[in-house]
């Protein structure tokens, strides 16, 4: 099954899609970022308010523990003098009633008068406790109780910090609970002469927190957290305002909603807890981070459409200017003059000057390829021409071939009658041996002989001349026909060269080249053949006019001799061998004569079908070239179309 064909995309498409992927990617990464800035920030933010809120709060407490310690102290300090202006204390036990305690003289149970004293000079509670046991009771206070009496004849706690104090015979300073109200007290044991504590002094201001209370109801981290100071014993004694002490007890739990720390306050034993609410930082974390993401939106379409634009001005139209342009020069016109037009960017202007190069290169190769085709041409119709008159040359030289092998035919005849002639020539010797009788008449026979053969021989010179003529024509035509193939490889040559400079289209072209080329060698190679054959008829030839010479010289000699005969019949018999010996000599003249002319009849057919070969070859050689000027003509045809 075929693949699917996809449409390709354009480069301003792909990057716009890089682009946007990129600014979504580094959107992406920012808004991740910016969650995790804003949400540690808005977290700093809440831990930075509870620090202060802490550091405001616990100075708060500080300042009023150290306030109201100094006026315990100072209190402390009166109920002491005042003591101390009574006398030395000292108990008396009785085990029907309270122990009584006694400064001097004066009787300290149930006379408030020393703790008032105290009250109107620096304000604040007063009493004095006395040892019962292991308890102390209250037996002179003015610390009343919640229905406003005062709280005589009540113990001091045994589990507080006091009690521990006093029993190591040290005073107490700090914070305590007296009948469910926060006191800073002073606890001082009271030490008798025997080393023994007695009682207790105290004296005590009920610690006024409302600065405090009001600090922590106005308090809170973020929007939603809030401030809770408890005591000791766990109780709330203040809180934010916008919090209820139920939803209080509820988030004690819920750590999950809720970032919650505790800060103890040791001088009062009380715990400020302070915390803001996961939530409410998870939602001011996502309205920033929308503010945020809504700016970096508008930001990235922004920068979007700046680099669309930086896109379709730098690449789009560039590229598009380009493909316009390639169009053009690919169109019917083929216009190869135009060039490309530089733009604004480095790399457009590298991809138009080097299109500018190669139009500059091809322009220049098309015109150059039209004067090669334009020449090829030429020379084919000038080779075309060429081959035509070989070929009429040849067809001459076949021609005048056959009549050279008619003529060394009727010179072979000529020989066999000369071997004829020189074979009856002896049989007559033979018989004018034995005839002396017929001399005479033989004699005349053989001088009309001996004149028929020398004009034989005359004619058979006269063949030999014509064939020495027709030789020397052929050696002629053949240079013609070695400068037409020379001539004809130079032009393949060309050709070759000429297609190898056009290319893919001139591959064709360079075969049909090299074959005429081939064909041009092959030429040459026969016509050296030919020349080698043709020098050899002209050896034989002349070996052929020696021999009718000698033919000719011995004709005359015969006749001479028949003459002398005739004038000296005497001396016949005498002259008989002689002539015998001559006529022998003549039959093998003859004979070679006769095999002289059947060499020359083969190399006439041999040069014959050289001759036919070559008239084949030029055939061939205009064909290829009429091929090549078709294929010249096309290659101009196609060129034609592009504008040089």
């Amino acid at each position: 099954m075929a693949p699917p064909v996809t449409t390709p995309k354009t480069i301003r498409k792909i990057l716009i899609q890089s682009i946007s992927l990129m600014v979504a990617i580094t959107g992406l990464v920012i808004s991740s970022y910016l969650w995790f800035s804003i949400n540690s920030d808005i977290k700093q933010q809440a831990i930075e308010e509870r620090q202060e809120l802490k550091h405001e709060l616990l100075g708060l407490l500080d300042i009023t523990d150290s306030l109201m310690k100094q006026q315990v102290d100072a209190a402390l300090n009166v109920l002491i003098a005042n003591t101390q202006r009574l006398g030395e204390p000292r108990i008396v036990t009785n085990s029907a009633s309270t122990p009584s305690l006694y400064f001097g003289d004066i009787l300290i149970n149930d006379s408030n008068a020393l703790v008032d004293e105290v009250t109107r000079q620096v304000n604040g509670t007063a009493t004095v406790f006395v040892r019962e046991g292991d308890d102390y009771k209250r037996i002179a206070t003015n610390v009343t109780k919640p229905n406003g009496q005062r709280a005589t004849g009540t113990l001091l706690s045994k589990g507080g910090l006091a009690m521990k104090a006093i029993n190591n015979k040290q005073t107490f300073v700090g914070q305590v609970d007296i009948l469910g109200k926060p006191y800073i007290t002073a606890y001082r044991p009271i030490i008798s002469n025997a080393n023994e504590v007695i009682g207790i002094l105290y004296v005590g201001y009920s610690a006024d927190i409302s600065t405090l209370t009001k600090a922590i109801n106005n308090a809170s981290v973020l929007s939603e957290g809030y401030v809770v100071l408890k005591d000791d014993k766990g109780r709330i004694r203040a809180h934010s305002d916008n919090i209820s002490e139920q939803e209080i007890s509820a988030n004690a739990n819920e750590s999950a909603r809720w970032d919650i720390q505790s800060y103890p306050f040791e001088a009062w034993r009380y715990s400020l807890s302070i915390g803001y609410s996961k939530d409410e930082v998870a939602t001011r974390v996502m309205s920033r981070l929308g503010i945020l993401l809504v700016s970096l939106f508008v930001a990235s379409a922004l920068l979007i459409a700046i680099l669309v634009w930086l896109i379709n001005r730098t690449v789009s139209t560039p590229l598009n200017a380009l493909t316009r342009r390639i169009s053009d020069l690919t169109g019917d016109d083929g216009d190869l003059t135009q060039r490309f037009a530089t733009g604004h960017t480095e790399e457009i202007n590298d991809i138009s000057n080097s299109f500018n190069q190669l139009l500059d290169k091809l322009q220049t190769t098309i015109s150059e390829t039209r004067k090669s085709t334009q020449q090829i041409s030429s020379s084919c119709l000038q080779l075309s021409d060429i081959s035509r008159r070989s070929n009429q040359a040849v067809s001459k030289q076949v021609m005048e071939t056959e009549q050279v092998a008619a003529a060394i035919a009727e010179l072979n005849a000529t020989a066999q009658s000369v071997a004829q002639s020189a074979t009856t020539a002896e049989t007559l010797s033979v018989e004018i041996t034995g005839v002396a009788g017929s001399t005479r008449d033989l004699v005349v026979n053989t001088s009309n002989l001996a004149k028929e053969q020398r004009a034989a021989l005359v004619e058979t010179a006269q063949y030999s001349d014509n064939l020495t003529q027709l030789s020397s024509n052929i050696g002629s035509v053949l240079s013609v026909i070695e400068a037409i193939a020379d001539q004809t490889n130079l032009l393949a040559l060309n050709a070759a060269i000429e297609s190898a400079r056009a290319g893919e289209h001139g591959r064709g072209f360079a075969v049909v080249s090299d074959e005429v080329r081939q064909l041009a060698v092959r030429t040459q190679e026969s016509i050296k053949e030919i020349q080698s054959n043709i020098s050899k008829v002209q050896n034989a030839v002349v070996s052929v006019n020696t021999s009718i010479t000698e033919c000719s010289t011995l004709s005359e000699d015969v006749e001479a001799q028949c003459e002398r005969i005739a004038n000296e019949i005497t001396n016949l018999n005498d002259r008989i061998d002689s002539i015998r010996n001559t006529n022998i000599e003549m039959a093998s003249v003859a004979e070679e004569q006769s095999q002289v002319t059947e060499q020359l009849s083969v190399n006439i057919e041999t040069i014959r079908e050289s001759a036919q070969d070559s008239a084949r070859y030029v055939e061939e050689t205009s064909k290829s070239a009429q091929t090549t000027s078709d294929t010249a003509v096309s290659i101009d045809k196609a060129l034609s179309h592009y504008k040089v």
